[in-house]
């Protein structure tokens, strides 16, 4: 997944339906994009509410992550 098959609304973001490489990938993308509005200067309450949305997206992955790993045994190694 790229920026550009990002949904507009990411509140439609499902990562129960992705892949495992592309949860990975579309955190990477989501995380540049927070670093991208946080750098900007002038930070609206548009652009806050933007990152919030992002971060919520991020979220929404990171917990589809971690219930896979865990289904799948828990972290390699442990």
């Amino acid at each position: 997944m790229n920026r550009h098959q990002l949904p507009k609304d990411l509140t439609q973001l499902n990562p129960g339906l992705m892949s495992t490489n592309e949860l990975r990938e579309t955190h990477e993308i989501l995380w540049e994009l927070i670093i991208e509005k946080e750098s900007e200067e002038n930070q609206t309450d548009i652009v806050i509410y933007e990152i919030e949305q992002i971060r919520s997206a991020v979220k929404k992955i990171l917990t589809e992550r971690v219930e896979r790993q865990m289904d799948e045994g828990g972290p390699r190694g442990v």
